[in-house]
């Protein structure tokens, strides 16, 4: 995978309209037939709504802003260097927007064909469990709900091409 684009207070907008943050980590693909792959981690101490209750809230705002390019000067310089998997990626990201209602989303077709692979990461005393960090993969079923795998273990964070150590030290 190559550098990931890493927005470190992502802000959204929570339940109830209150401003929360966590971070992102984006990294794009070497081949362009492979996933992007999206690292949400809570912050430790943020106040608002947690990445978990606001999956959907950072998914959507997520996929839009990059369809219309808001991180802009972050993805130029990695176009520069891998060009075809990123535009590949905003361009499969493009399609599924495309002839929809754009209030209207269902990310299943994201997910169910590896477009995004999303992992959410809770610090070590923050959130899921205190003695240790925790990463779930989430998933989107057919009618647009969201799953969370059970904790992930180190050898399958590799398999995704990124080290665990670099999933984790976000935290």
């Amino acid at each position: 995978m190559a550098t990931p684009i890493f927005i470190e207070n992502y802000e959204f907008q929570g339940f109830g309209g209150v401003s929360s943050k966590c971070s992102l980590s984006i990294y794009f693909p070497t081949k362009i037939e492979q996933s992007a792959l999206v690292v949400c981690t809570q912050k430790e101490g943020a106040a608002g709504t947690s990445i978990t209750n606001g999956f959907e809230l950072i998914l959507d705002k997520l996929c839009r802003e990059g369809v219309r390019g808001k991180h802009g000067d972050d993805l130029k310089e990695i176009l520069s260097k891998n060009s075809s998997s990123v535009e590949g990626i905003f361009k499969k990201l493009t399609s599924y927007f495309t002839n929809k209602d754009i209030e209207d989303l269902n990310f299943y077709e994201l997910f169910k064909k590896e477009v995004i692979v999303w992992l959410e990461v809770y610090p070590e005393c923050v959130g899921i469990v205190n003695d240790r960090v925790t990463v779930q993969r989430v998933y989107v079923t057919k009618d647009g709900s969201p799953v969370w795998s059970n904790f992930l273990e180190k050898e399958y964070i590799d398999t995704l091409g990124v080290r665990y150590e670099d999933v984790v030290s976000a935290v």
